[in-house]
């Protein structure tokens, strides 16, 4: 999996650091097993609103107001069953800011030179959780037109974090998925793999249904569902803007049994017809 990067929004390489909101309230945010990546900074995220369930390689950890999780650079993460409500702050600092302003041994554990693959999430008290979401709102409201005054907000931003990280002792609840699923999830996200239920249920070690009860008891979706996100995700991929591809050929090419399947599927899930969503990408 490529690692992402501040490439994906056009940071200037002087930046050193990114705060940044998330709003499921006001739109759906990037969530989902099949949304799973890396990025090549280390990133935080302070839960500030709703509950989710943030996910880190096979690691699963409920989310509530207060939730304060660490995600070395290269560690597979997305955001899981996400409330209405769910509202979190991001900060992605780039591991020189990292190395720069917290003692070695504390870079070091952030990102992921000690080997530590777990203990770095906690749940913050109401009142410190206020004090670094206000920092948050602060350090991003000051625009990022002077690059050494932003990277300054974001050097105090991430040592009042990890201050705030190492004097709480509390953790949130956590649990691992069973292999089966997470075998389960490495064949359906494979594009070339044409498994049925019965036969993804052998590959696993367990009955069908069996798995399809893990499966949606660890994963929130079922297995038709998960598989039915990761062939649309490979779909918006091979399409693009459509200059390069047919719709219909990228569809049975992201492993969808026929257009009209496909354009069941796309219209549930992204809430209009794939030919709207090829006018609006025509029309950026």
């Amino acid at each position: 999996m490529k690692p992402e990067s501040f490439a994906r929004w056009q940071i200037p390489r002087d930046i050193d650091g990114l705060a940044l909101l998330g709003d499921f309230e006001h739109g759906p945010g990037r969530s989902g097993l099949e949304n799973r990546h890396t990025h090549a900074e280390l990133e935080l995220h302070l839960v500030t609103r709703g509950r989710c369930a943030f996910l880190l390689d096979e690691r699963r950890l409920e989310a509530q107001r207060g939730t304060l999780v660490w995600v070395p650079p290269g560690r597979q993460h997305t955001v899981l069953d996400p409330s209405r409500d769910f509202r979190r702050w991001m900060l992605l600092a780039r591991p020189r800011l990292v190395r720069c302003v917290l003692p070695a041994d504390q870079a070091r554990t952030l990102l992921g030179g000690d080997g530590s693959r777990d203990g770095l999430s906690r749940v913050l008290p109401p009142q410190a959780t206020q004090a670094l979401a206000d920092l948050f709102d602060e350090a991003s409201s000051g625009g990022r037109q002077h690059h050494r005054i932003y990277n300054a907000a974001m050097a105090y931003l991430l040592t009042r974090a990890f201050s705030a990280f190492a004097s709480t002792a509390a953790v949130p609840e956590s649990s691992t998925f069973h292999p089966a699923v997470s075998r389960a999830i490495r064949l359906l996200r494979d594009a070339s793999n044409g498994h049925g239920r019965a036969e993804l249920a052998r590959a696993c070690g367990l009955s069908e249904w069996h798995l399809s009860k893990l499966f949606r008891e660890q994963v929130g979706v079922s297995l038709v569902d998960f598989r039915n996100r990761c062939r649309l995700e490979r779909f918006l991929e091979l399409y693009g803007d459509g200059s390069d591809v047919k719709m219909s050929a990228a569809a049975l090419d992201a492993g969808f049994g026929s257009y009209p399947q496909f354009h069941r599927v796309f219209r549930a899930r992204m809430g209009r017809s794939p030919a709207e969503h090829a006018r609006r990408r025509r029309a950026r």
